[in-house]
């Protein structure tokens, strides 16, 4: 098999891979601010930004749940190419669920969006990569689809598929 775009991650929690049908997600391109984004998932703010290249990346903070131990948190990396706007149009996104019990956090991404003109160009693997950084520890979601399993370099080992 080929070497993947990104560098494998463990699957969180040792979980098998499970594939699901592919979807673009693109929805999770929207803005900090966008109304639809914030109805859905609560709102955001702007934690920091990072420069690559002639792009950059925000980070963005969303609402946090206190849980039975600790608490969850969901970020969104935003890749955005300044080349475009001046404020830079959202090419791809990297969404993660950071879990706080006493020290221990745990960090899950669970979603990698790019627009499909600017797939196949590093954007994906730009994200992880300022992600590991961020969290060193990162993990993958077990639920993945096809294409994010080829990503990380995942294969089918059943004929199952989820609906």
């Amino acid at each position: 098999m080929p070497n993947p775009p990104c560098a494998r991650l463990r699957i969180h929690a040792g979980l098998p891979a499970h594939f699901v049908h592919d979807s673009d997600h693109l929805e999770n391109l929207a803005d900090v601010g966008d109304a639809t984004m914030e109805s859905r998932s609560g709102p955001e703010i702007s934690v920091g930004t990072r420069w690559i290249g002639g792009s950059f990346v925000d980070i963005v903070k969303g609402t946090t749940y206190r849980t039975e131990k600790g608490r969850v948190t969901r970020v969104r990396y935003l890749y955005r190419d300044a080349r475009v706007a001046a404020v830079g149009e959202i090419i791809g996104a990297l969404n993660l669920t950071v879990t706080e019990e006493g020290r221990k956090t745990s960090v899950v991404a669970s979603n990698i969006i790019v627009l499909p003109n600017h797939r196949r160009k590093g954007v994906g693997a730009k994200l992880v990569g300022l992600a590991v950084e961020d969290y060193p520890a990162l993990t993958v979601d077990a639920v993945m689809t096809r294409l994010g399993g080829k990503f990380f370099g995942y294969t089918e080992t059943s004929g199952a598929v989820a609906e």
